[in-house]
């Protein structure tokens, strides 16, 4: 029976903000409540999920956030604590303890289907630790891959904003023989704008076909924002190309009208051609990570420590 400040205190843990430091607030009284029969596993398992507790309660920052420091140490610590009170456990509530961390049953599998299962309690946690650290190196590689996307935004909205100066300064124009088809501040904002609508119809398809997934590394949102910084950079440059000839069958502009601002969502949309490649990687990261959750994926999908095949 908990006291009445035990019950004051995990209220309050359940009202503290961010998605992450709930998930690691509920998942830390779970593993709790686990019926681990041997006390020094009982243990070591409280310290590690103390330690979780605090990175949830201790605040961000813009570094700590940047180097994942509080939701990877609090994850961290959550995953060798239930490996470690899963091995403490008796050996048939450790096996249901494993099917259920691993999360199979998402898949519509039962543990009765499964074709090999874990011998005794230590098996269990062995297998399961395999399956987590996979997991926390797909984490520490979708961190990588947001931070290089918010990198690569700033880069292309510090070009875009180049361009836009240039062009407002008059250092820059399109120009038809005597006539200036693009020019001024307002004219090149109006292609960078056309460029954004541009990208972001071509990038629709591409995360639409994401999962949702409720971390702080879900990268949908910098894959768009990288598009849309992209796109300017790529109507502005393609407009003035068009004006240059360096597109074959293309006629140069006269003025500026519907017709630069067609060409604008054109060269927007091939932004596609350049961020494809970080969609694809963010793509395979986000389907390994749903399979490593697959306890018959956990010792890399072929394997168990045991030595025999899943």
């Amino acid at each position: 029976m908990s006291s009445p400040s035990a019950d004051q205190q995990r209220d309050r843990d359940l009202r503290r903000p961010g998605v992450w430091r709930q998930e690691v607030l509920a998942r830390s009284l779970r593993i709790d409540n686990m019926q681990v029969q041997d006390a020094e596993a009982a243990r070591v398992s409280l310290e590690l999920t103390e330690i979780a507790r605090q990175a949830a309660h201790e605040p961000g920052g813009p570094r700590r956030w940047w180097n994942g420091t509080l939701i990877e140490r609090a994850w961290l610590a959550l995953h060798d604590a239930e490996t470690e009170a899963l091995a403490g456990m008796h050996p048939m509530e450790a096996i249901h303890s494993w099917w259920s961390a691993a999360g199979t049953w998402r898949r519509g599998n039962s543990l009765e289907d499964q074709a090999v299962l874990p011998k005794d309690a230590r098996t269990a946690a062995a297998w399961l630790r395999v399956s987590y650290d996979r997991s926390d190196r797909l984490f520490e590689e979708t961190r990588a891959l947001r931070n290089r996307l918010i990198c690569l935004t700033f880069t292309g909205v510090i070009i875009t904003g180049l361009l836009l100066t240039v062009g407002s300064l008059g250092v820059l124009s399109v120009n038809s023989g005597s006539r200036t088809a693009v020019s001024g501040a307002w004219q090149f904002l109006l292609v960078a704008l056309f460029g954004v609508i541009g990208a972001f119809i071509s990038g629709l398809p591409a995360l639409s076909r994401l999962p949702r997934r409720l971390s702080s590394y879900w990268t949908a949102p910098y894959q768009m924002s990288l598009k849309l910084a992209v796109g300017p950079v790529f109507a502005l440059l393609g407009v003035m190309a068009l004006d240059v000839g360096f597109v074959d069958q293309a006629r140069p502009f006269i003025r500026f009208g519907g017709a630069v601002l067609l060409w604008a969502v054109v060269f927007g949309s091939a932004q596609q051609l350049l961020t494809r490649i970080l969609d694809r990687k963010a793509s395979t990261l986000a389907a390994a990570s749903a399979d490593s959750a697959d306890p018959r994926h956990a010792p890399n999908g072929a394997d168990h420590p045991t030595g025999k095949r899943a």
